[in-house]
């Protein structure tokens, strides 16, 4: 059963980086105001990018993520909004953000469709909030849960009072940009800020005739003042190249049964540089893949082992209507062995072949608790050269028929089945094929947590070549998903300490608001 136990390497992919950034790596003697020096930077703003608790503390070796640079404009405008004391909403709650959006009477049907795509797709373009940017519905939700909104609101930068805001813009097929403000989940869209205008000046008094007869000399047409094009507040993208970690593991296992039993541990991981395109955002880079496999077989006479490393060029196409593509050419080596009593046989396998996994999310991004994703996935792989020995009491054998293998074969099918407030279920099928030695089968259901970082399954594995089947069980981790949701938790968890926050029932943060101030 250790063969089927490889068809959940190609499940998962991990949610991405970000464009328009550079991640600089901290070495020894370097502190925030130096890197900000380097890249023409407030140690301010990068402490608040990378949500760091304590602006003082970094080690050699940590990642720091700089914002593409932006012109600041030093503004003193009529009003603003200071967030650090503003009634927020619960930093990351997707579904929070998704009402907000379908709450804004600023945006028709159409617009809060792709919108909503938008947003829980992510990869948006990052950037930091700048003195002229205006804010055209900015949403807060009051104590009964209404949504409300505050319009053509400014938020105050530090020039003007306020802290670093670091910001999530993506660009609607209407023109609209539309923002999520990172520290808090508030989603809202801009507008530029436009120039006070200037007072009407008095026309200045006409003078005296001149006395002297004839005709006067009359003064050259001045053309007429262009307005100045309004700037694009969108951030402009970074010539540099935002990375896109991956990373999943897990465990599988058939519990001993009649002196059988099967183990397996798994890995996947990729790095990929992405770019904005067409439609969405692509990313080249490399995929690995592993799996460490053993048990017992026989009544518990016969032990098996072994591993398949695979790694190879991939590319990505993370889609903006919320659906996800990757493609990999993967050249591995499967290891095989198998031993009872004084047999032994033992193969290795050189491997080359094509994978694709495809994700389809189109229903979570409507907000749709059923059925809300599906993902697909394949393995082929052809030998280009098999190496096998057998030894019978110490004896070599007859290695021939241990030496045919056709081709390796996997498929599945995974799907979130219903998005509860505490949980995700979720079902899984899968099938390998090893010819001419091993067809299997399995069938999995489980639940994860509701971010889906981690889970547990269990279910039935079939052997479709000898028949039989057995109870197998297993989990699963995402790993890039949950550093990136612990670092927005704690961060949520600093401000609360910081700022006196209190959380009500339904999950909303609520921030004391300082007494207004007089114009």
């Amino acid at each position: 059963m250790k063969n089927w136990l490889l068809t959940i390497l190609l499940l998962f992919g991990a949610v991405g980086a970000w464009a328009g950034e550079t991640v600089h790596t901290v070495t020894p003697g370097q502190n925030l105001g130096v890197i900000a020096k380097q890249y023409d930077q407030s140690w301010k703003t990068l402490c608040a990018y990378n949500g760091l608790a304590n602006c003082n503390v970094i080690k050699p070796g940590d990642p720091i993520r700089i914002p593409a640079r932006q012109t600041v404009v030093k503004s003193e405008p009529r009003g603003c909004i200071d967030l650090n004391t503003a009634p927020w909403n619960r930093f990351g709650d997707p579904k929070r953000r998704l009402e907000a959006i379908d709450a804004n009477a600023d945006l028709t049907a159409e617009e809060k469709i792709e919108a909503k795509a938008l947003v829980a797709a992510g990869r948006g373009e990052r950037g930091m909030v700048t003195g002229d940017m205006v804010f055209k519905a900015m949403p807060f939700r009051s104590k009964n849960g209404t949504i409300k909104f505050l319009h053509n609101v400014r938020i105050c930068t530090p020039e003007q009072g306020g802290r670093p805001e670091a910001m999530e813009t993506w660009k609607l097929s209407t023109g609209k940009t539309l923002v999520d403000m990172l520290s808090c989940g508030n989603i809202t869209f801009m507008v530029t800020a436009k120039p006070d205008p200037e007072p009407e000046k008095e026309p200045d008094p006409k003078p005296d005739p001149d006395p002297t007869p004839g005709p006067q000399p009359q003064p050259d047409p001045q053309p007429e003042p262009q307005p100045e094009p309004e700037p694009d507040p969108t951030p402009e993208p970074d010539e540099s190249c935002p990375f896109d970690p991956k990373l999943f593991f897990g465990q599988e296992k058939e519990p001993k049964r009649a002196g059988n039993r099967a183990n397996s541990s798994h890995a996947k991981a990729a790095l990929y540089c992405t770019w904005r395109g067409e439609g969405g955002t692509h990313g080249v880079g490399f995929n690995f893949m592993g799996t460490w496999f053993n048990g017992l077989v026989n009544g518990g006479s016969g032990h098996f082992g072994g591993q398949m490393l695979s790694f190879g060029p991939s590319y990505e196409f993370i889609s903006d209507d919320n659906w996800n593509l990757e493609l990999s050419l993967l050249f591995g080596r499967l290891h095989e062995n198998y031993g009872q009593a004084q047999l032994r046989q033992e193969r290795t396998i050189n491997l080359v072949g094509p994978a694709a996994s495809l994700n389809l999310g189109q229903r979570r991004a409507r907000g749709e608790a059923w059925f809300p994703e599906t993902r697909l996935f394949a393995q082929y792989g052809f030998a280009t050269s098999v190496d096998a020995s057998v030894t019978n009491f110490l004896q070599p054998g007859d290695a021939t028929d241990y030496s045919r293998f056709g081709s390796l074969f996997q498929a599945g099918i995974h799907a979130d089945v219903l998005d509860a407030e505490w949980f995700t279920l979720w079902a899984r099928a899968g099938y390998f094929r090893e010819s001419p030695f091993s067809e299997t089968m399995n069938l999995r259901v489980g639940v994860s947590d509701p971010y889906r970082i981690c889970g547990v399954g269990i279910g039935m594995d079939f052997d479709l070549l000898h028949g039989g089947q057995a109870f197998g069980y297993g989990w699963w981790c995402d790993g890039m998903k949950g550093i990136r949701v612990v670092r927005a938790e704690y961060r949520l968890s600093q401000i609360v300490k910081e700022t006196g926050a209190t959380f009500e029932e339904d999950g909303t943060l609520f921030v004391p608001m300082p007494p207004a101030k007089p114009d």
